[in-house]
């Protein structure tokens, strides 16, 4: 996040706050916090629920073990299963005196074979209500007896039925030469390819972008390199069966995603398998190319998007 946060965040002595002593129940989801630029947290919302208020605390997990604790007091609507809150107050001892970037978000949350999925864009707020950085939140919750979201039966019946299952699918297990051997705009096994001259189209409803990105065929030593609206955000990265995430903000109306292949490896050509996650709806994507070309995947944003 572009503001001071993380600078503070090194200075916290961690301690024990009374805040959530004596409480009768505690809901918590878990989940990460995406920071505008690709970094990814742990995160987590500790909360009671009175009528439709949340009043808890977010702990955040930092790579030096240190977790801030921050008071948090927001709104649940089950009908318009949205989860609205707003960070407060650190509560986490301050060697330092700073100027917290406190989150201010609106969740979205929608039920996905047996598993309910909550996410939304933040922005930072400073002491004086200024926006001070920006990113994304999402969490994981099973639909289970005493979890947050188990009476929620409307949701169950309506929205299981229509909408695809945000799960990641298993990296499927293709020759690269397949990509040269069909119609270059075909759709292989639920991807649509693409390759230079081929661009996909896609519109988007959210303010980000999550990637996953491997080689779901022959591990050859494929090479490629990611810009977003000509900028890198991933150089020279050799593709594997691992699933590698990336979190990108869309800043523009129209923004494109570039994907330059670098070594073809010995199974040519350069073949990259990916997933965009826009909020829950996710996109297949088989982009394959020869060396140094490149293959783009043109997004652009609904009027109505909140970025």
């Amino acid at each position: 996040m572009p503001c001071n946060r993380f600078i503070i965040i090194l200075c916290f002595l961690l301690f024990t706050h009374p805040f959530a002593e004596g409480q009768s129940k505690n809901y918590t989801l878990k989940g990460h916090i995406y920071i505008r630029g690709g970094d990814k947290y742990p995160y987590q919302l500790i909360f009671n629920i009175n009528g439709d208020v949340v009043i808890g605390y977010s702990v955040t997990k930092w790579p030096n073990a240190v977790e801030p604790r921050i008071k948090i007091r927001g709104q649940i609507d089950f009908k318009q299963h949205t989860l609205l809150y707003r960070e407060t107050e650190i509560i986490t001892a301050l060697p330092l005196a700073g100027n917290m970037c406190l989150v201010d978000t609106k969740l979205k949350y929608v039920l996905r074979g047996g598993r309910y999925f909550i996410f939304g864009t933040f922005t930072g707020k400073d002491k004086n209500n200024k926006t001070c950085g920006e990113g994304a939140i999402e969490f994981e919750e099973p639909y289970v007896p005493g979890s947050l979201f188990y009476p929620d039966t409307v949701t169950n019946k309506k929205t299981a039925a229509s909408q695809p299952l945000v799960t990641l699918p298993a990296a499927k297990k293709q020759k690269d030469t397949l990509a040269v051997s069909e119609v270059p705009d075909e759709i292989i096994g639920g991807y649509h390819k693409i390759t230079e001259g081929v661009p996909q189209h896609l519109t988007w409803n959210t303010g980000y972008c999550n990637i996953q990105v491997w080689d779901g065929g022959v591990i050859d030593g494929d090479v490629i390199t990611i810009l977003l609206n000509g900028k890198e955000v991933l150089t020279n990265y050799t593709l594997t069966k691992t699933k590698k995430q990336l979190f990108l903000t869309l800043t523009e109306k129209i923004n494109t995603i570039t994907i330059v292949a670098g070594d073809e490896g010995t199974a040519p050509p350069n073949t990259a398998q990916m997933i965009l996650y826009d909020g829950p709806i996710q996109h297949e994507i088989l982009a394959f190319n020869k060396e140094g070309k490149t293959a783009s995947i043109v997004i652009t944003k609904n009027t109505n998007d909140r970025k």
